[in-house]
């Protein structure tokens, strides 16, 4: 089974959670990254995320859902 790539969007993202989930032995980045800047909008993180195969965690529920439907 493969394991999960998790990105954790700008608003989830803490170098504390991120380091405490590596130090788990999971493969998790964080906005902002080398291919995700500091101010990129919702959309882009999502597209970004799934460009490089990873899931994403927000607490942005909301921001995300409305525009889900439009990119599949």
């Amino acid at each position: 089974m493969s394991k999960i790539r998790l990105h954790l969007d700008a608003d989830t993202s803490l170098k504390a959670l991120q380091n405490a989930l590596v130090n788990l032995g999971h493969d998790v980045t964080r906005t902002p990254t080398d291919w995700m800047p500091f101010d990129a909008s919702d959309k882009q993180q999502l597209l970004g995320a799934s460009a490089k195969g990873r899931c994403i965690f927000t607490f942005n529920i909301s921001d995300f859902f409305s525009f889900s439907t439009t990119i599949s």
